[in-house]
């Protein structure tokens, strides 16, 4: 894993997600053999992807970001208060790291985490976020949350509280207990506990 300070104070770890390696080769294939059809939506995030996907959330028409930001404007204090102090917000999925902003403000954590598979859209999102954000450590790993991955190096996670942007029926078993996975990994030593939000 590399680590690359930035002007913004941006924290970045690149967990180097094979992009075209046999894996992901293997995985498209076997999704594409399957019966119906699937692939996963990580394969249309790069730059251009992650560009486009973002215009769509603010069409009239893709009422899904609406919808979830006005559920975390009206449950962010109570998540706040059921979060507790001295969290660390990990967003898996950050993609714009825009819903994220309402749980910052009511939450108000002590470090976050943008995990997402499109390196130069995390790494642009997440420097908006340090710089309206200066109070926050700001930490972004570029790496495939779908697979097992560990926490960066130097992050403070005592209180690892994971925000993740889908909803329930749309996460299989192998995602769930993979996102437990992710914001547990190195926590789960130390003895800590993990939260869950998901929209």
């Amino acid at each position: 894993m590399t680590m690359m300070p930035n002007a913004a104070a941006v924290r970045f770890h690149d967990q180097h997600p094979p992009a075209a390696s046999l894996s992901l080769r293997d995985e498209l294939l076997q999704g594409l053999r399957a019966s119906p059809k699937t692939s996963s939506p990580k394969f249309f995030y790069d730059l251009r992807g992650s560009e486009l996907f973002d215009r769509i959330c603010v069409q009239p028409e893709y009422y899904p970001t609406r919808t979830e930001e006005a559920i975390l404007r009206d449950a962010a204090d109570d998540i706040a208060h059921v979060v507790g102090k001295d969290a660390t917000l990990i967003e898996l999925g950050s993609g714009a790291s825009r819903k994220v902003r309402l749980l910052l403000e009511a939450v108000r954590p002590t470090s976050y985490l943008g995990i997402d598979i499109s390196r130069d859209f995390l790494l642009d999102s997440t420097r908006r976020l340090a710089a309206d954000y200066p109070w926050l450590d700001v930490h972004a790993a570029c790496a495939d949350f779908s697979q097992c991955m560990t926490m960066p190096a130097g992050m403070k996670c005592e209180h690892p509280v994971a925000f993740f942007r889908a909803r329930a029926s749309a996460t299989s078993r192998r995602t769930r207990r993979t996102l437990f996975c992710v914001a547990c990994t190195p926590c789960c030593r130390q003895g800590a506990g993990c939260s869950l939000v998901s929209t």
